[in-house]
């Protein structure tokens, strides 16, 4: 098993390179990922953050899973804000 900041920094990598080789859906996925750690390491506001930021991307490419996995790791994030 991986640790938190392990984890952390392989998603920050696939980041990276998602970014540096224009693959869209590669970044959303590692911004969700990122969300997720974030959450689980107490910080919500980043993970607003992070997810927003994967939702615009997967609007912009229309992808229906990326966008379904978003939006329920979202609906996850406002049931813990109320």
């Amino acid at each position: 098993d991986l640790s938190w900041d392990e984890s952390k920094n392989i998603s920050t990598e696939a980041l990276a390179i998602s970014g540096e080789i224009g693959y869209a859906m590669g970044k959303a996925m590692a911004m969700a990922n990122l969300g997720l750690i974030e959450q689980a390491q107490g910080n919500v506001a980043q993970r607003v953050k992070m997810m927003n930021e994967a939702d615009v991307i997967s609007d912009s490419i229309g992808d229906p899973g990326l966008k379904a996995f978003i939006l329920s790791s979202k609906g996850g994030l406002m049931s813990l804000t109320f």
